[in-house]
């Protein structure tokens, strides 16, 4: 398998889904954090909100998240604590980073709100880019 994301990351541990969405609420206040394996994690994060509420299949090509890993920043990893990516397995059994999309893009006067997010993953996002699906 191909972890092109992880030479972005310093990666800690893996969890199911379960394990962390189950720690997201709707209205997460923002500064709730959840201690997981000596680390403490802000748990308020619109992306976990979009995994739990919107579900964790991208919305044009259907891989589904399989877990999620703690991981940080390498480039500045004091400034950038610890945080959860969602992960993928494509097609060709490559590990894909799932993110959060604007459905309207920022760009085109999108707001950053829970009903216009959706589950997608970090290629086709990309491909996406600042245009309405």
């Amino acid at each position: 398998m191909n972890k092109p994301f992880a030479k972005r990351y310093t990666r800690k541990e893996t969890y199911t889904v379960q394990e962390i969405l189950q720690h997201v609420e709707l209205n997460t206040p923002k500064n709730k954090l959840i201690n997981f394996d000596g680390d403490l994690l802000k748990m308020s994060s619109d992306r976990y909100k979009v995994f739990k509420f919107k579900g964790i299949s991208c919305v044009k090509c259907q891989c589904v998240g399989q877990y999620f890993i703690k991981e940080k920043g390498k480039l500045d990893p004091e400034s950038f604590p610890y945080h959860f990516n969602l992960y993928a397995i494509n097609k060709d059994g490559d590990e894909i980073l799932m993110t959060k999309d604007h459905i309207t893009p920022r760009s085109k006067g999108g707001k950053d709100h829970l009903s216009n997010y959706q589950p997608m993953c970090a290629t086709c996002n990309s491909q996406k880019g600042n245009k309405e699906e």
